[in-house]
């Protein structure tokens, strides 16, 4: 629906210039991208809460109505026809259930960064990068500790991961990166196996400094 469209461009173009008027300070005529911390304050912006959180709400209802009214015309479309034509086209309802689900996500993401307070776990940030067709405006909001994320949604999940890289220890352990990363729980701990490696590498023959 060409609606639910037109209010994300809306959205987006607001959010730019929101960011031209309220964020942009100093800037080198060289430098193609740019980004702005986005803190409490600017949430409290009236410019951010009057005009921008609206017409937030409104895209979503709009994308709302965009999804019923999809779902709808599939179960319609699909209650005139026989079971095995239906079967047939079930990869295509699937697909949509999935791209569905995907647009959900982004859309309660675009929600929690501007309709939610800062919280001191969390850091948010706007990145404007101007090609010669269009300008890209990206929202990031990001985890300051990702430990229990990456517990709960990887390492309690999975049966086996390895880890492997030049800088995994730190003072030649592994307890800093096991905090990092929520592989400090006991249960994980016990199922953790540990090897460090010497680098073939000989440093004091071709290191100059």
């Amino acid at each position: 629906k060409k609606c639910a469209l037109e209010k994300m461009e809306e959205l987006f173009a607001k959010i730019e210039e929101f960011c031209e008027q309220h964020l942009f300070k100093e800037q080198a005529s060289e430098i193609r991208e740019r980004r702005w911390r986005f803190s409490a304050e600017q949430a409290a912006h009236p410019s951010w809460q009057e005009e921008i959180q609206p017409l937030f709400s409104q895209t979503q209802k709009e994308c709302d109505k965009l999804f019923t009214l999809l779902k709808r015309f599939i179960e319609e479309g699909l209650s005139g026809l026989s079971e095995l034509d239906r079967e047939s086209l079930s990869i295509h309802t699937v697909a949509f259930d999935f791209v569905e689900s995907y647009l959900q996500q982004k859309l309660a993401e675009l929600h929690a960064f501007i309709a939610v307070h800062e919280e001191k776990s969390r850091v948010r940030w706007i990145e404007a990068t101007p090609s010669l067709a269009i300008k890209n405006i990206t929202l990031v909001d990001a985890r300051l500790n990702v430990s229990k994320y990456l517990q709960e949604h990887l390492f309690q999940t999975k049966q086996t991961a390895v880890l492997c890289s030049a800088t995994l220890t730190s003072n030649q352990n592994f307890s800093l990166l096991k905090q990092q990363i929520g592989l400090s729980d006991e249960l994980l701990c016990q199922r953790t196996e540990e090897k460090q490696y010497g680098s073939p590498f000989d440093f004091a023959k071709n290191c100059a400094f």
